[in-house]
């Protein structure tokens, strides 16, 4: 599980540049998913333990966490096939609070 979350980011963080160049449709610049990715990755960085805190007052394991993880980024992978500036937007800004949440 952690790999999917970290391996998504990963391909997200070294191709953003060549997936925005690649959608039709109207033009997102590079330059826009790129910091959209690098500002919710270090929201999910900021607020991801206070949610996984919040899990784990419910009585759930910390571990559920890393689901609620996987499954945003697998959400956010299927946004991305989505045509249009706004699905891509919203799949990098979904996918990037995922994998900024995933590590410390």
């Amino acid at each position: 599980q952690i790999f999917a979350v970290l391996g998504g980011g990963a391909v997200l963080t070294a191709n953003l540049g060549s997936i925005t160049a690649s959608r039709r449709g109207p033009a997102v610049a590079a330059s826009t998913a790129v910091a959209t990715f690098s500002c919710c990755q270090s929201l999910g960085r900021l607020f991801g333990g206070t949610l996984s805190d919040m899990l784990t007052n419910r009585g759930l394991p910390r571990t559920w966490y890393t689901l609620v993880l996987l499954i945003l980024m697998c959400l956010a992978h299927c946004v991305l096939c989505v045509p249009g500036p706004v699905p891509l937007l919203l799949g990098v800004a979904v996918a990037g609070s995922a994998f900024g949440s995933m590590l410390p």
